[in-house]
């Protein structure tokens, strides 16, 4: 039986919109996971990680980052929740 997680579907639609929303002149940092370490990470380890990175690069502006994800700031502020995800805490690493 396979179960097939509405969440993994729009967290993958939504990177493929984030790569093809940046322009060719746009400087991009490239978030990257080595290979080595996604094949140790769940998939909730994996979109903390999108949605950390998103927030710390939009200001912790959650509307910006959710238009991003094309999921909405409530959606956003729950996965915030779920994972634990502030501002004081990523500053801390």
């Amino acid at each position: 039986m396979i179960e097939l997680k509405s969440d993994i579907i729009d967290i993958k639609e939504s990177l493929e919109s984030f790569r093809g929303s940046i322009k060719k002149d746009e400087q991009y940092d490239g978030f990257h996971i080595p290979k080595e370490t996604m094949n140790k990470m769940t998939f909730d380890d994996i979109e903390r990680e999108v949605i950390a990175y998103l927030l710390e690069n939009n200001g912790w502006n959650v509307e910006h980052a959710a238009t991003q994800l094309n999921q909405t700031s409530r959606n956003i502020y729950k996965k915030m929740k779920k994972y634990n995800i502030t501002k004081e805490d990523r500053w801390r690493r």
